[in-house]
């Protein structure tokens, strides 16, 4: 049975594409799949191209084949062209159903390392998940889509109700007891490098203030001096980011799948983390599954 709790969770899954092929296409096949609209990004303020370039899909189109002539897909590093990156990256959206949307989008953050596409959602309640069981079929169903070495399944979690000094240390504690076992359930790779170790000190910091019931931006304060980027296996650099479109709780952890079923066993995880971090009054068991509330048939996919 599944935990009556629940809470917004956003996904990124990093994909290659078929050689030759553009994160446009990409997007075009899950909007064409489910019969949804593709709207195009205004990238304006990231790339200088004509006003008339962003009206037309066709000019768009052009533009970014034109472009994967030289910096086309492929596996090694991510071209430099800084142009190519922030073009594509902001290039196109999928509007869904249900309040579901989906990005197709590049990211450049990982140096010598390809991660040519990444499939992004916006925030999915438990009852929106079908959207993206639909957007996972259409991407299997393009021969040559595969996931890179190394490639990441990450989750958000909305942070708004995280923003208490205990609540924030009972999830930290969990996650810090736990991490070991969490890697292995969640198939960590030593090739992901953005998930190192949460620090100890901080969770020690955290539970320092939770007992004093210190205000949040003391919290803040702890999380700066010991967090300093977002390349931990739970991401709190977005609670000190101070970007409101963005402030979100991220596990790292899970290597990356296209099967649903799998997905939705990482998310319901770490629901059930949030869940227990949210109504905690002591420690958490010394067994992971003794002290969250997962269903079996999740706890039967993830082991």
């Amino acid at each position: 049975m599944t935990s009556a709790f629940d809470i917004r969770t956003g996904f990124e899954l990093e994909l290659l594409t078929p050689p030759g092929t553009t994160r446009l296409e990409l997007a075009d096949r899950i909007a064409i799949d489910q019969r949804l609209a593709v709207e195009l990004f205004d990238f304006i303020s990231k790339v200088p191209l004509p006003v008339a370039a962003t009206q037309s899909r066709e000019a768009l189109r052009t533009l970014i084949l034109d472009l994967a002539e030289h910096h086309g897909a492929k596996v090694g590093p991510i071209a430099p062209d800084l142009t190519h990156v922030y073009l594509v990256h902001r290039a196109a959206k999928i509007v869904g159903t249900e309040g579901a949307r989906f990005s197709v989008v590049h990211d450049n953050s990982l140096t010598g390392g390809e991660r040519v596409a990444e499939l992004v959602t916006t925030p999915l309640l438990r009852v929106e998940l079908g959207a993206l069981e639909a957007a996972l079929a259409s991407v299997r169903s393009w021969e040559g889509v595969s996931l890179p070495e190394g490639s990441a399944l990450h989750v958000h979690v909305d942070a708004e109700p995280l923003r208490e000094a205990r609540t924030l240390f009972a999830l930290t504690s969990l996650f810090s007891t736990h991490e070991g076992r969490l890697r292995t359930l969640l198939a960590t790779s030593p090739k992901m490098t953005r998930a190192q170790p949460l620090p100890r000190k901080l969770v020690v910091a955290l539970g320092n203030l939770a007992a004093r019931r210190a205000p949040f931006e003391a919290v803040e304060r702890a999380i700066g001096l010991y967090v300093s980027s977002r390349a931990f296996g739970l991401n709190l650099y977005n609670l000190v980011a101070k970007d409101p479109n963005k402030l979100t709780v991220e596990l790292k952890l899970a290597a990356a799948t296209l099967d649903f079923r799998r997905i939705v066993a990482i998310r319901e995880l770490f629901v059930a983390m949030v869940g227990w971090a949210l109504r905690a009054q002591g420690p958490s068991s010394t067994d992971l599954f003794d002290t969250i509330e997962l269903a079996e048939e999740h706890r039967r996919v993830l082991c």
